[in-house]
């Protein structure tokens, strides 16, 4: 009995021996997986240093650069937003441009109950207007965010931004209509400068909202163009604001304020609440292993966008949809990135503002020939150094002469030439099967088309 017992202990102290070496090794081997984790991290993080970009919230409020109170726009358009009127909702479809009334087909007259409606809201508003002018003559502009709340940064003036630009659309609809062409080139030129207000913003919102203005103003400009009899300097003018703004340039932007916002969901307490499981996949190391794979693929997008856009724009697309087959390790990364998005958008208006410009050429060239050219060659060098590219190509945009109208075009995201092949209506679409197409009606179509 006695030898029995013995056996059992010795059995037992064997068995609690293993156990504890058990405990050892994995507390072991889980310290030494997460100082890999945190040594994987600091690597990461020196990346980011390398190249000059912020690594938390803090630096990224910095990054976006401070501008002293007397040289800063913002308050002025703060002033501008403040005594901006909304559309009334008993008016709001008698109301063009700003509201929901529909813009007539091409040759057919605004009926003169919108026209009152809508000149009678301008006129409530002329006071913002004159705020943003005021604004648009200050050259810089910061706007009052708090960056380092993260995903709680609030963003207030972004919707009113875009409504005040589609005031000064509507402003120059009415001043083309009367054949105030400097009038009407000034609003629209209002809209861009109303725009670039928020370059150096690191937010994809903000992008898309100056991304947004830009086209307003644009499709302004094209309606303008059937309803106003411009001149070669007035296109100049218009042509030489298009080009203060480099789209492209703010996507590493977009990517690393993305990222960072990315990082630090972690400090936000709402979040993590919301979340319960995040704070488990914490202790485990894997959101860490988030925060690098998120440092590195987007870092890695940004050596993508120095290749030629249209060769960049295919392995954007390959490395989102590399990044969110990772499997469940990877799904809170997978759930908040968005790594072709800010491409795609910053390619669409990059080809709109070279669209336009080739039309403002053509335009220019109508105007000193009599007659549209046959071909985009006709307006070298006079009015371009070259033709431009299509980004979704790199071969030449095209152009297409008919009857009332002509166009030009971009073969668009889906990267397949369709011949100019437009959406309904000639909306700037990139639905696949379609292309980015700009028209441009003869003037006898007094009211300009639908491009709102």
């Amino acid at each position: 009995m006695a030898e029995q017992n013995k056996s059992v202990i010795l059995i037992l102290s064997i068995s609690l021996g293993f156990s504890l070496l058990l405990v050892v090794v994995v507390l072991g081997g889980y310290f030494f997986y997460l100082h890999w984790i945190d040594s994987n991290y600091d690597s990461s993080i020196q990346k980011l240093k390398n190249r000059g970009y912020p690594t938390n919230l803090e630096e990224l409020d910095k990054w976006y650069t401070h501008v002293p109170e007397n040289e800063n726009a913002a308050p002025i358009y703060q002033k501008a937003f403040d005594e901006y009127l909304e559309v009334p909702k008993k008016d709001e479809y008698n109301i063009l441009i700003a509201g929901l009334a529909d813009y007539p087909d091409a040759g057919k007259p605004v009926p003169e109950k919108v026209l009152k409606a809508s000149r009678k809201y301008l006129e409530t508003n002329a006071k913002t207007l004159e705020y943003i002018r005021k604004g648009n003559t200050y050259s810089r502009c910061r706007y009052p965010i708090d960056l380092p709340k993260g995903i709680d940064t609030l963003y207030p003036h972004l919707s009113l931004i875009r409504k005040c630009a589609r005031l000064f659309s509507l402003e120059s609809f009415f001043y083309a209509k009367a054949d105030r062409t400097n009038a009407t080139l000034d609003s629209c030129i209002n809209i861009i400068k109303l725009g670039n207000s928020l370059k150096g913003e690191p937010n994809f919102i903000s992008f898309l909202i100056n991304c947004s203005c830009q086209a307003i103003a644009m499709n302004r400009m094209m309606n303008n163009l059937s309803m106003a009899e411009f001149t070669i300097p007035q296109l100049k003018k218009f042509d030489a604001e298009l080009v203060r703004w480099q789209p492209l340039n703010e996507v590493p932007r977009i990517y690393i304020a993305e990222c960072i916002v990315f990082m630090n969901l972690h400090k936000n307490s709402d979040f993590m609440d919301a979340e319960p499981g995040i704070k488990v996949l914490d202790y485990l190391g894997i959101m860490k292993k988030n925060r690098i794979k998120a440092i590195d693929t987007y870092l890695e997008a940004i050596d993508i966008l120095k290749k030629p856009s249209y060769i960049a724009y295919p392995e954007i697309k390959q490395l989102e949809k590399k990044t969110k087959s990772l499997g469940f390790q990877y799904f809170l990364f997978r759930t908040i990135s968005n790594i072709e998005a800010p491409a795609r958008s910053s390619l669409k208006i990059a080809t709109h503002i070279l669209l336009m410009r080739t039309i403002l050429a053509i335009e220019c060239y109508r105007i000193k020939n009599k007659k549209l050219p046959d071909k985009l060659s006709d307006i070298v060098p006079d009015f371009l150094n070259k033709p431009f590219l299509d980004p979704f190509s790199g071969k030449p945009l095209g152009y297409k002469k008919m009857k009332d109208e002509y166009i030009v075009y971009s073969i668009g995201p889906d990267m397949v030439d369709n011949g100019g092949a437009a959406f309904k209506d000639y909306q700037f679409c990139d639905k696949p099967g379609y292309d980015l197409v700009l028209k441009v009606l003869n003037r006898k179509h007094k009211n300009g088309g639908k491009n709102k």
